[in-house]
C-alpha cells in the first residue's frame, strides 16, 4: 500500500462532510418540517447555495440529546 493511498484513508476518517437534508429524509429519518423543528430545537444545519446540509455527527448528538432528554421526562 502507498503513502498516499494511506494518508488519503486517514484523511477520510478524520474528516467530515455534510450531507444534504434531503439524503437524510430519503432515509426516513424525517420530513422538511422536522427538520425545521429539530433546527429550531438546536440541530445545527448548514445552509449555502439555498440548499441545506447536515453533518452526521450533529444528527446523531441530537438524537441521542433528544432521547435522553424523553427518558428523563417519562421516569
Amino acid at each position: 500500500m502507498s503513502m498516499i493511498i494511506r494518508t488519503k484513508e486517514a484523511v477520510e476518517e478524520t474528516v467530515e462532510i455534510p450531507m444534504p437534508e434531503a439524503y437524510f429524509r430519503n432515509l426516513g429519518i424525517g420530513s422538511r418540517a422536522t427538520f425545521f423543528r429539530w433546527e429550531k430545537a438546536g440541530l445545527r444545519i448548514v445552509r449555502v447555495g439555498g440548499r441545506r446540509f447536515v453533518y452526521r455527527s450533529d444528527l446523531k448528538a441530537f438524537l441521542e440529546k433528544m432521547d435522553q432528554d424523553l427518558a428523563k421526562g417519562s421516569d
